[in-house]
């Protein structure tokens, strides 16, 4: 093998994508029972153990076959974080490698996804707006960034 191609296979990096799932804490008024006539308790859980989410009936226990209506109770990711992860342990797994290979010349994206309410500002920015992100304790991953 020549030392061009040599010194090219040394160069070259794995690229992938990570599909990474998230929940936002429960806020106040998702965990009052008299708000919303519920346990303020999800209808999906993570299970970090699995990287899974699984789905729960009211009580906690996960959904029969029985009981689903359609479709699949479980879901596999590359990660799955609890929602008392912090943003700079979701960092550190998820966009931290992808930063320092963005200096390093290479492509990378951070992408956030899901439905309204669903914690995309919560970890991209932090509590409250960019600027509290930037002097309170629970900044996002955009201040971990910078």
């Amino acid at each position: 093998m020549s030392d061009a191609v040599s010194d090219i296979k040394e160069e070259t990096v794995v690229e992938d994508i990570k599909v990474c799932l998230r929940l936002r804490p429960l806020n106040k008024r998702e965990r009052d029972p008299k708000m919303w006539g519920s346990s303020g308790e999800y209808a999906w859980k993570p299970f970090p153990q699995a990287n899974s989410m699984i789905q729960v009936q009211r009580n906690g226990s996960p959904v029969g076959r029985e009981d689903r209506k359609s479709g699949r109770s479980m879901f596999t990711f590359d990660k799955v974080f609890e929602d008392s992860d912090t943003t700079e342990y979701v960092y550190s797994f998820a966009g931290k490698e992808l930063v320092q290979s963005c200096i390093e010349g290479r492509n990378g994206s951070i992408f956030a996804y899901g439905q309204t309410s669903s914690g995309k500002t919560h970890t991209m920015q932090g509590d409250g707006s960019i600027r509290d992100g930037m002097i309170k304790e629970n900044h996002g991953i955009i201040h971990m960034v910078a």
